[in-house]
């Protein structure tokens, strides 16, 4: 989720602007929304059995860890934007005279 929330904040702060391809000037978004969804996956997905849950045999169930897709993509994107919120000074235009 953590990995999520910091590229959304790259995504949002950076990249957007610049169209999807990596080639472009300023660089696309391209390479950093594959990087999200990848880390979304993973987080969804689990561990399997590389994971400490199974190393130390927990079997973790509920809304928070059933619901790995949403609660990965919640914890991302709500902590993206306390980030942006507190900390993102988009520039100021210029004035043109």
């Amino acid at each position: 989720a953590m990995d999520v929330g910091v590229m959304v904040v790259a995504l949002i702060a950076k990249h957007l602007k610049n169209g999807y391809f990596i080639i472009r000037p300023g660089e696309g978004y391209e390479y950093v929304l594959f990087i999200t969804l990848s880390c979304f996956a993973l987080g969804a997905i689990g561990g399997g059995k590389v994971s400490l849950d199974h190393a130390f045999s927990l079997h973790l169930h509920g809304w928070l860890y059933g619901g790995k897709g949403v609660a990965v993509t919640a914890i991302g994107v709500i902590g993206a934007f306390g980030l942006l919120v507190v900390f993102w000074r988009p520039a100021a235009k210029a004035e043109s005279s």
